[in-house]
């Protein structure tokens, strides 16, 4: 299973302790943050407050292929 923290609205990112979220969940889950500061998209990504545009749709699944990849290679996803 994954747990997937999608990236937040416009102009608007959270902190999220991954480790206090993952520590009561079992081995077998993983979670990726997309919500993180180092990850915020900039606005000409996005169409309104919480759809991306056509490019920055494309960047996130690419992003979120890229973190799905490493986590079935046993690479570091967060």
């Amino acid at each position: 299973m994954i747990y997937i923290i999608e990236p937040s609205r416009v102009g608007e990112t959270y902190k999220i302790d991954t480790e206090k979220l993952e520590s009561p969940l079992p081995d077998n889950v993983a979670v990726i943050n997309n919500a993180h500061p180092d990850r915020a998209y900039t606005r000409e990504l996005w169409a309104d407050k919480g759809h991306f545009t056509l490019e920055g749709s494309q960047q996130y699944t690419q992003q979120l292929l890229t973190q799905l990849g490493a986590l079935a290679w046993g690479k570091n996803h967060r």
